[in-house]
């Protein structure tokens, strides 16, 4: 989980991308700023941008040292959620509270799921997927929560 305001660049652009979660404001904005200094990226900016936005948007902030707004930003999923200025802290607050209550096995391979994907196959994607699965379900947690899932399905009818 990742809140970020104001000017989002350098470094910290890469390092605020590394979280599941980025909130940012309307107002903030995104550079690289290496290209600008005729430097290369570092702290797996390269790494993290392009594999949040793909080569040609990674191109554009990375080579060309363009910098977008928080709202094309979102729009091309370097960021989770625009939050306005006076919310940020509390929806970071809340959405961090949300992601403890989870159980940390299910987080925990979920997001190693997630950063597996774009690297091997679909096959064995869907094979670990399955194993994961399996091993989450026979969790003690897993059954007291699909208990609750089905009970509170049912009070909504």
């Amino acid at each position: 989980m990742v809140a970020a305001r104001g000017h989002i660049a350098g470094a910290g652009l890469g390092l605020a991308c590394f979280g599941d979660v980025l909130l940012t404001t309307p107002e903030s904005t995104f550079r690289s700023g290496y290209a600008a200094l005729g430097l290369t990226p570092d702290a797996a900016t390269s790494h993290v941008v392009t594999r949040l936005i793909g080569p040609r948007r990674a191109a554009r902030l990375l080579l060309l040292g363009e910098v977008i707004s928080a709202q094309q930003a979102f729009e091309w999923g370097l960021c989770t959620e625009l939050v306005a200025d006076a919310e940020l802290d509390q929806r970071a607050v809340d959405l961090a509270r949300a992601l403890a209550a989870q159980p940390p096995f299910m987080l925990g391979e979920t997001r190693r799921l997630i950063a597996a994907a774009t690297s091997r196959s679909l096959a064995k994607h869907v094979d670990d997927e399955a194993r994961t699965l399996a091993q989450a379900a026979a969790r003690p947690e897993a059954a007291a929560r699909v208990a609750a899932f089905g009970t509170n399905r049912n009070s909504r009818k």
